[in-house]
């Protein structure tokens, strides 16, 4: 995934004075929260980080904040949204420098569904989980998991060991969760259990292609001063 590369400058005053008037000359008030508790508080140009969260997904993005003669290779880690513009008016970033592996959300993309098994009989599908957390190399983050339900019958599920996860990447939850199931009064029959395979089928996640809906935030930022 191509990294994003942002423009900052350090905020040397804070509070939310400060932020009204930053956004006001179109800058967005963020800060990198790092492991050691030295936090930075800095701005990027609001209109360029925006392009970017209305591609969806930001959360799964690297992105490289320059400031001055440092960079700062971070993950979005939360932001306050606008109740009107719907647009973030602050920032949290985790700093992921040194990190061999971090646990992130993957959204997923379900294939198959104009040929299910079990949708054609009449069934639903029932999408217990949107997103998967995965540990992963910060350099190798999958844009989505692509999993298919063209071979589920009514009342079958697809479980986490059914499914084939990007190279390098593993579930944080070991369990075997259900991530999808197809509900419905009817009945799968014999002659459609001939149509497939029993079991579920997992397609192994792409590498490419853009997501298509914002993403929101997973995980609650820690408390941060403006």
């Amino acid at each position: 995934m191509t990294k994003i590369k942002l423009n900052g400058s350090v905020r040397e005053t804070l509070g939310s004075s400060i932020s009204d008037r930053l956004r006001k000359q179109g800058l967005l008030p963020c800060v990198i929260y790092n492991k050691n508790g030295e936090n930075i508080y800095l701005s990027v140009d609001a209109r360029e980080f925006n392009k970017h969260y209305t591609k969806g997904n930001i959360q799964i993005k690297p992105i490289e904040i320059i400031v001055g003669d440092k960079t700062y290779n971070v993950l979005v880690y939360g932001f306050a949204i606008h109740p009107v513009s719907d647009l973030p008016i602050h920032v949290d970033f985790k700093n992921i420098e040194g990190e061999k592996e971090v646990k992130i959300f993957i959204p997923l993309e379900i294939k198959g569904k104009e040929k299910g098994v079990g949708l054609k009989r009449g069934g639903y599908l029932n999408l217990v989980k949107r997103k998967i957390q995965l540990w992963c190399s910060p350099e190798k983050i999958p844009e989505k998991i692509s999993v298919s339900v063209s071979k589920l019958h009514i009342g079958e599920a697809l479980r986490a060991d059914k499914i084939k996860f990007p190279e390098g990447t593993r579930p944080v939850n070991k369990k075997n969760f259900v991530v999808l199931s197809i509900t419905g009064r009817g009945k799968s029959t014999d002659e459609d259990k001939k149509q497939g395979t029993e079991g579920t089928e997992a397609v192994e996640a792409p590498t490419s292609g853009p997501a298509k809906t914002p993403a929101k935030a997973e995980v609650k930022a820690p408390a941060k001063k403006k």
